[in-house]
């Protein structure tokens, strides 16, 4: 199978000398304005997503559109309680760390932190695959 790659040009070679080096009279090649999105551009992205989401959940994702990403656009209350309890339990973790007769040497267990955050977060995972 055969992988078409795109080579990624630096900044510099788009910018015009005059705006690299300050030079007078430079032909401008490209205008930094080109290199960012502008603000109606951020409305129409914000438009198009908002009426896909729209459209699938009136609809449902019969066509398999990818929605990776949009999840806090089609279910947000459920996606901030997902996070608050991801957050307790990792607060409640390190409080009780703080509180515990073994790390009163200052030692916490990043480990034990990071394995209940993911065990809070799997139904996130599986949602998302």
């Amino acid at each position: 199978e055969q992988v078409r790659i795109q080579p990624i040009q630096p900044i510099q070679s788009l910018l015009s000398l005059e705006e690299q080096y300050g030079e007078q009279g430079a032909t401008c090649y490209c205008p930094k304005q080109a290199l960012w999105f502008q603000k109606d551009e951020y409305q129409t992205i914000w438009n198009k997503t908002t009426a896909l989401v729209r459209f699938v959940m009136k609809n449902g994702n019969k066509k398999h559109y990818c929605l990776r990403g949009l999840e806090t656009l089609m279910e947000p209350i459920e996606t901030l309680e997902h996070r608050k309890h991801a957050w307790n339990v990792v607060l409640s973790e390190q409080r009780h760390q703080r509180c515990s007769n073994s790390t009163s040497d200052g030692h916490h267990d990043g480990d034990r932190l990071a394995f209940l955050y993911r065990l809070s977060s799997m139904t996130c995972n599986a949602d998302a695959l």
